[in-house]
């Protein structure tokens, strides 16, 4: 029997304890359509693109709900808006520290945030960056002028989140967090973005969620190996969890070969309660219809955003063949079957791997919405994967399969307890 000890350590792991990133962050980032071509224009688009009521395939329409509607507010800006080289010893910003900005591509920068407060939406800003990165931190003396001059810059544009990357030589996430405390006008969501060379530990989280992994890149190997460096983080004392989220880089869902390969990675990511950052072209209506019944999956949607007691984790494998779980409130259990074989594999799951002693009462397909509780044996679920394809079950106990009030937060404390 697999040993499910999914134990609860309340108040070991602190996130920055300012209200942000209860739930993980849902949004949208430019690099992983645009790369380095980025400007205000296209910001602006992306903007209008986010708060655009859309039909049930995604395109626009007078009725219907928006990404924004679905919580993906927070617009982010990547790499490429500063004037590289144009400073300080060839450096992208002035003696002082203070950043300088690519004027052609980004004419008024504050102006730009503007737009996207009025919409509603929150705009997010990058740092530490990596095309033109400065190597040197001695330029500034002391050295904490650079860091002051971009935290100063930051809050002055009105950015409400940041991206703190790893190539310059700016590298104290401590020393930017207390700067942004100290600076910013409001909490600054801050993500730490250093490939998972650094990351928390059980007692400091000074950002609201780490990198586990390098970049993602949009084929199947990448994205399963990037979902492979959460595990360290979901353990028994789990250091992934509200205000510190671990995330295994933007999704690529939307740009993987197929739709199906989309759908595996958007339900990894959701099992695992990784961020959802969007990296699709926004601006592209096939791209649009093709990710829309992922992204507008509430069902899906509420599992990512539910906190109860653990981020989710890998329960059993079967080669790359894997099974992850993730505890939801009143007794639920989310179950996402993943195929990383190269072929058509068959997965069970025993009633005993999620702490259960009896058959379920109830099981919910979440991607298509029908009630697949025919699958449920006395054994367990039993189900066959095409090779890179998922299914995601929602999973209902019944008080005689646990033996105790399902509608209570007892079933976590049941599965913790399994030996």
């Amino acid at each position: 029997m697999l040993l499910v000890r999914l134990i609860v350590v309340v108040g070991l792991v602190t996130g920055k304890d300012d209200g942000l990133a209860r739930t993980p962050p849902l949004g949208f980032r430019t690099w992983n359509a645009y790369g380095d071509n980025v400007n205000q224009t296209l910001m602006v688009q992306l903007a209008d693109a986010l708060v655009s009521k859309r039909d049930s395939n995604g395109l626009p329409s007078k009725d219907g709900v928006s990404y924004a509607d679905l919580g993906f507010d927070d617009l982010g800006l990547d790499d490429n808006w500063q004037a590289c080289n144009g400073g300080f010893n060839g450096s992208f910003h002035d003696a002082e520290g203070n950043p300088l900005i690519n004027k052609v591509r980004f004419p008024n920068m504050a102006e730009m945030v503007a737009h996207i407060h009025d919409l509603n939406l929150k705009a997010g800003f990058y740092l530490n960056n990596c095309i033109c990165p400065e190597k040197s931190a001695t330029l500034w003396n002391p050295v904490e002028k650079h860091y002051e001059g971009d935290v100063t810059a930051t809050t002055a544009f009105g950015f409400d989140s940041v991206k703190l990357d790893g190539c310059s030589a700016f590298m104290d996430l401590k020393l930017w967090s207390d700067l942004f405390d100290k600076h910013a006008k409001g909490p600054m969501m801050i993500e730490n973005c250093h490939w998972g060379l650094e990351v928390p530990s059980l007692t400091e989280c000074p950002y609201h969620f780490f990198r586990t992994s390098g970049d993602i890149s949009n084929n199947w190997d990448s994205m399963f190996g990037n979902l492979q460096t959460t595990i360290k983080f979901q353990g028994e004392s789990p250091i992934s969890r509200p205000g510190c989220w671990a995330y295994p880089d933007m999704l690529q869902v939307g740009r993987m070969p197929n739709f199906i390969e989309d759908r595996a990675h958007f339900g990894a990511w959701v099992i695992t309660s990784s961020p959802l950052i969007m990296g699709h072209d926004l601006l592209n209506a096939e791209a649009n219809k093709r990710v829309w019944k992922l992204f507008s999956n509430t069902e899906a949607l509420r599992i990512s955003r539910t906190w109860a007691g653990h981020p989710g984790r890998m329960t059993k494998s079967f080669g790359n063949a894997q099974i992850w779980m993730k505890p939801l409130n009143d007794g639920e259990i989310a179950v996402l079957f993943l195929n990383g074989e190269p072929k058509k594999t068959s997965m069970i799951l025993h009633w005993d791997d999620v702490a259960l002693k009896a058959k379920a009462s109830s099981v919910i397909n979440v991607w298509t919405g029908k009630d697949q509780t025919d699958l449920a044996t006395d054994q367990g679920i039993t189900f066959e994967i095409d090779s890179h394809d998922s299914v995601m079950f929602l999973i209902r106990p019944s008080k005689a399969s646990t033996g105790i009030d399902t509608s209570s937060e007892d079933i976590f404390s049941h599965l913790s307890s399994v030996m």
